[in-house]
Parts: C-alpha cells; sequence; structure tokens
C-alpha cells in the first residue's frame, strides 16, 4: 500500500510539474487543474498510451508462451524538447507499464530457497489463465524525429529511447474450473528493469516495441528469461 501512495504521489508531482513548465499563468487554481490533462495531451504526443504483447527470449524449449494473452499496458507523461519546426528533438518523463507473460510455465524455490526455478504444467492440467505480471513505475527518455506537417496537419513519427523501470508489484495468477489463486512477491525478481524502446507512427497512432537489457530474475538465483514487448500505441 505505501509503494501505490508513493507512486501516486510522484506522478502527481510530476504532471503538476510538467503543466507548469509548459502552460501560461490561469486565472483561478480550479481552472488550472482542470486543463492540466488537456494541456499535456495537446503538446507534441505528450501523453503515450501502449498496448502489448508481452514474451520472454531465452525461455526454456519445455515451456511456451502464449503471446495472444500475455496482454501488457503502459502509459507515459513525456514532456517534449523540440526544434523550432518540430521535427527532432528529445522527449522525457514517468509513467507505469505492467507486463504480463501467459504460459504454461509455474515457478517455486522449494528444493533450493536461494534460487527460483520454472517448470512446464503437466499436460493433463487443463487452465484458463496462467500468468506472471510485473508492474512497474518507469523513467523514459526518448529521441524523435517527425516530418513536416502535410496538408492534414498530420506527421510521420519515429521514436528511439530507452527507459528505466522500479517493480513495485508482481503476481502470479493461476484460474482453472475447481480453483483460482493468486500470490505476490515472487522471490529473487529484480527489482530494477532496463531496456530499449522505439516507436514509429503517423499522426496518432504507431507501432511499438520494447527489449529489455536485463532479465527478471536476480543473476544466477532464477531462470534468464528476458522481456520484449510488441504493440500499437495511441497519443490522444
Amino acid at each position: 500500500m505505501k509503494k501505490v501512495i508513493l507512486l501516486l504521489c510522484l506522478l502527481s508531482v510530476f504532471t503538476s510539474q510538467a503543466q507548469q513548465s509548459t502552460s501560461e499563468p490561469t486565472p483561478s487554481t480550479t481552472s488550472s487543474t482542470k486543463m492540466s490533462l488537456s494541456k499535456i495531451t495537446h503538446r507534441q504526443d505528450g501523453l503515450v498510451v501502449n498496448f502489448t504483447s508481452d514474451g520472454w527470449l531465452e525461455i526454456p524449449s519445455s515451456i511456451t508462451n502464449k503471446p495472444f494473452s500475455s496482454r501488457g499496458f503502459s502509459f507515459y507523461f513525456l514532456v517534449p524538447r523540440m526544434n523550432k519546426q518540430e521535427t527532432f528533438g528529445i522527449a522525457y518523463g514517468i509513467g507505469l507499464s505492467s507486463q504480463n507473460f501467459s504460459s504454461d510455465a509455474y515457478f517455486n524455490d522449494v528444493t533450493n530457497p536461494a534460487k527460483t526455478y520454472i517448470h512446464p504444467l503437466p499436460d493433463s492440467v487443463d487452465y484458463d489463465i496462467n500468468k506472471l505480471s510485473l508492474n512497474y513505475l518507469d523513467l523514459a527518455l526518448e529521441f524523435r524525429i517527425h516530418s513536416k506537417e502535410n496538408e492534414s496537419h498530420k506527421r510521420f513519427k519515429l521514436s528511439l529511447g530507452v527507459k528505466g523501470g522500479w517493480l513495485f508489484q508482481d503476481h502470479t495468477k493461476y484460474k482453472d474450473e475447481d480453483m483460482k489463486s493468486k500470490s505476490y512477491n515472487l522471490d529473487h525478481l529484480n527489482a530494477f528493469q532496463y531496456g530499449l524502446t522505439a516507436r514509429m507512427g503517423y499522426s496518432k497512432l504507431g507501432v511499438n516495441g520494447y527489449y529489455a537489457l536485463s532479465g527478471i530474475f536476480e543473476k544466477d538465483k532464477g531462470p534468464d528469461l528476458v522481456p520484449f514487448s510488441i504493440g500499437i500505441s495511441f497519443t490522444p
């Protein structure tokens, strides 16, 4: 609960500061508050929302990832710093991401508490949901290249960047016909994750990708699973 409160405070402070740095004085605090989200979204891609399919690299051959049910989500409040023509620049900001990995795997450390192991579920097990969810508070930095506006006032856009995240919550979820369970705080997860990001699109719609440069488990304390994501992006 303390982590959630801290996250809300950090997001509130950032969005407030971002709005103040790019807006003009308003007649009253009330009207300024009502307009804050509008000002963020009216900046050049000030709000980015991603829907993704998540997966693992280096997955053991005995494990099958299920990309269509591994649905991730993220959003970022970004402050752009572009040239006068708004064709080149950078953007930086803060956001939240949720990585969800559905597979036929389960994790345990019963045989050796110093390490977490991954195992395939028996073929005889018929389940509806079996996933690991990792939720991060992210800091993001990206380099942006945009075309000039066309007659419709729209642009082609390319963004390449990096992000780093702090794991504030994790859980596994399992459900079949007879039972359902949810467990928190899987042992030996990396507290931080970082990697490369890319986004390409036209106007408000695009495609995105993420490749982690760190595994989800601490070195030598769990399977060497490296996350990646691909999906679609909206910039309302």
